[in-house]
């Protein structure tokens, strides 16, 4: 404790322990830098991140726009403040838009704004034998569901090495990244892995995170109940050193995207690795995402760039 309020007295007056009590009982290692969560919150995501404009820059259904040329999951339909659109933000009816979505085997529908944690992403697989109008009444369903924007997509075929970690989910890459001195700075990386019969990976659905290091998973998995692993709690495999395909394009699809959101300083990304190894934009997370999970399995967020973004962000305390 002395040492943390040493460290953080020019900063922060009575600087709280609790977030270094958690991360360091968690993966056994204590950094002085760790990243105080209500500072993360309250100040340091405030000050980095324009939060009147995440809204808008959150919405899936512009993804298209923002990130033309980057490989996404394929937009079957969307509907942008009650009108219905085709990929190409062509205007059609609902009922094309439906029939277009039942071509496929499957779909994923999800409020194109704030679907942070998985509690607005559902799923429709449609059977071969399965009427039109019943596929249509699915995709309807899940529809009513959600109120706003909402975006139809296909799903993405995940790389072989990303199923053995849990094949019911869409396992996905989760980079941390910063503009900072006039570049993309890639801050921390992890995996979020599904558990049980989820199809979701995200932590607020019982996920787990593991920390990547030289393309591979670190020791322990962290769970948002507080749980820390070190083998898969289903499927029974170590976590550490399990081999992740294909990091260098995701550091590239990050380093290539986060200029065009310049509004938001310090962004978390949700990356698949596709069937054929290649890196697919599920999500930019844009404002208020935490930092707990992350720097439980990878240690203090900013690294050795703390003292720089403490310094800009305190620096009417100095």
């Amino acid at each position: 404790k002395r040492k943390v309020r040493e460290y953080y007295k020019k900063y922060k007056r009575n600087c709280q322990c609790n977030s270094h009590r958690i991360y360091s009982g968690a993966s056994g290692d204590f950094y002085v830098d760790y990243i105080p969560e209500d500072m993360y919150m309250c100040d340091i995501d405030r000050y980095l991140s324009e939060r009147y404009l995440s809204y808008y820059l959150d919405n899936k259904c512009y993804y298209g726009r923002i990130f033309d040329g980057i490989a996404q999951p394929k937009t079957l339909a969307m509907r942008i403040n009650n009108i219905w659109m085709d990929e190409d933000y062509h205007v059609i009816s609902k009922e094309t838009a439906f029939k277009y979505t039942i071509g496929y085997d499957s779909a994923v529908i999800k409020a194109a704004i704030c679907s942070e944690g998985g509690g607005s992403v559902f799923f429709a697989d449609f059977k071969s034998d399965e009427s039109d109008t019943d596929k249509i009444a699915n995709i309807e369903g899940h529809v009513r569901r959600l109120s706003g924007d909402v975006i139809i997509q296909r799903y993405v075929v995940q790389h072989p090495d990303l199923a053995f970690l849990h094949p019911q989910s869409l396992n996905t890459v989760r980079i941390v990244s910063l503009l900072i001195n006039d570049e993309v700075v890639i801050l921390s990386r992890a995996v979020k892995i599904g558990v049980g019969t989820s199809k979701l990976d995200n932590a607020t659905s019982g996920g787990i995170y593991c920390g990547i290091e030289g393309g591979r998973l670190k020791k322990i998995g962290s769970m948002s109940n507080g749980n820390v692993l070190l083998k898969h709690p289903d499927l029974g495999y170590d976590f550490e050193g399990v081999k992740i395909p294909s990091i260098d394009k995701c550091d590239e699809l990050v380093k290539t995207c986060h200029p065009k959101l310049c509004h938001n300083r310090l962004v978390s990304w949700d990356i698949a690795i596709d069937e054929k190894n290649e890196a697919v934009l599920i999500e930019a997370n844009l404002s208020l995402t935490g930092s707990v999970q992350m720097q439980i399995v990878n240690g203090p967020l900013f690294g050795g760039y703390t003292r720089d973004i403490l310094e800009e962000v305190y620096a009417t305390c100095n």
